[in-house]
């Protein structure tokens, strides 16, 4: 075989590769929930099986197809978040005893310690799959990571020349948490005694915020990425993250196209921070000032 023909089927494979990456994570996506309920107006009730079978079959086919054997190891990973948190998840928080604690008449903090507590088992189990699989912290970015790590420059987002992300992280997250608290202060426009009330929930604010940024950073980002990171390439991998995390934000707040917008934005450039930093600070600390921005209103409110 020539060399030419070598590089020609290289590329083919590639492109193989990349056509399952996008299909797949497309079809394990909110996608296909939001083009049943949105575009057709069904009743969604039961889809988590759907996903849950979209997913399964996309992980047989890694499984099987040698060309697509590469990806096996992301798309079980989003198979088992699946089945943790569409189906195990739901039957935990419909069950008598965890609506004792956390349902019903539930207070706002003890409702809220219960969801992110069943965040927080997505997580383990994630933490348990790589761990299984023969990963260390440091592969699957759970460590500070390089602060002095320069940040790749890309014109569409301004960024033009690389600096140390010890430099562009803080400016980034005051960035990021300004804008969400413009955006959240010009929809619900709080009174200062609002803010007077919530300021005793401020302590749980702040440990709901470290733990959901955690458990959304680790399984939907860190994990994801040290999968597709080494067989797709940075560009692909940060896009396919970004595009999954947007996609699973359109029932979020805010919803809807804007809010598929925002958080894929968002989650390119935490994205960004953890493969160039090979770590998980900037991308968590990033997350937890937005989400004590967040969470705050909710306690205004609760």
């Amino acid at each position: 075989m020539t060399s030419q023909s070598t590089e020609t089927a290289g590329s083919l494979r590639r492109k193989y590769l990349l056509l399952v990456a996008w299909v797949g994570t497309l079809l394990v996506s909110t996608l296909p929930l939001i083009l049943w309920r949105e575009v057709l107006g069904k009743d969604a009730s039961g889809f988590d099986w759907v996903r849950l079978g979209l997913a399964l079959l996309v992980v047989v086919l890694t499984l099987l197809w040698r060309e697509a054997r590469p990806l096996f190891g992301y798309f079980l990973l989003l198979f088992v978040i699946h089945i943790v948190a569409g189906i195990v998840n739901p039957l935990v928080a419909e069950s008598a005893l965890w609506q004792a604690w956390f349902g019903g008449d539930a207070s706002w903090a003890m409702s809220n310690l219960g969801v992110h507590l069943l965040g927080l088992f997505v997580s383990l189990v994630v933490l348990a799959v790589l761990t299984l699989r023969g990963m260390k912290p440091a592969q699957y970015f759970l460590v500070k990571g390089q602060s002095d790590a320069p940040v790749e420059p890309v014109r569409w987002l301004g960024i033009r020349r690389p600096e140390p992300w010890r430099r562009f992280g803080p400016p980034l997250a005051a960035i990021i948490t300004a804008l969400t608290l413009l955006f959240l202060v010009s929809g619900i426009r709080p009174s200062w005694g609002d803010v007077m009330r919530a300021l005793p929930f401020l302590p749980l604010v702040l440990v709901f915020a470290a733990l959901n940024a955690f458990n959304e950073e680790l399984p939907f980002r860190a994990a994801l990425l040290s999968q597709l990171l080494p067989v797709v390439g940075k560009d692909q991998a940060l896009w396919l993250t970004a595009i999954l995390f947007g996609l699973g934000h359109f029932y979020g707040v805010p919803n809807g196209l804007p809010g598929v917008f925002m958080a894929g934005l968002l989650g390119y450039l935490l994205g960004k921070s953890m493969a160039e930093t090979r770590g998980f600070f900037w991308a968590w600390f990033i997350h937890f000032l937005q989400d004590v921005v967040i969470f705050f209103f909710f306690a205004m409110f609760a």
